[in-house]
């Protein structure tokens, strides 16, 4: 019976460290994403305006995080905030990563 007691507390150790570990890794994405969003937003905000900005916000929270750095690169193409918006609208950014089926 002790045997028994030991595995079951090695097993359940092991399984906590694992979720731990797969814890702080997706809070350390998270923080990147966030930054990420914080600085495109305010680059947004130098460009075009607060208005885009405030626009932008919303687009890129509910973004996968591995489309933001698509949004780097409209921010010095897009002449204009309707033309970011309107890419940031078009491409889905909310759906899914790249590569992903949209439907």
């Amino acid at each position: 019976m002790m045997l028994m007691e030991s595995i079951a507390k090695q097993w359940c150790d092991e399984k906590i460290a694992l979720g731990r570990e797969q814890g702080l890794a997706q809070g350390r994405e998270q923080g990147v994403a966030q930054g990420r969003m914080e600085v495109l937003c305010r680059l947004a905000d130098l460009r075009f305006g607060a208005s885009a900005s405030a626009h932008l916000a919303p687009l890129l929270k509910a973004a996968h995080p591995a489309r933001l750095p698509e949004v780097d690169a409209w921010l010095m193409e897009c002449a204009s905030a309707d033309e970011l918006l309107a890419r940031a609208g078009a491409l889905g950014l909310a759906n899914a990563e790249p590569g992903a089926e949209q439907h």
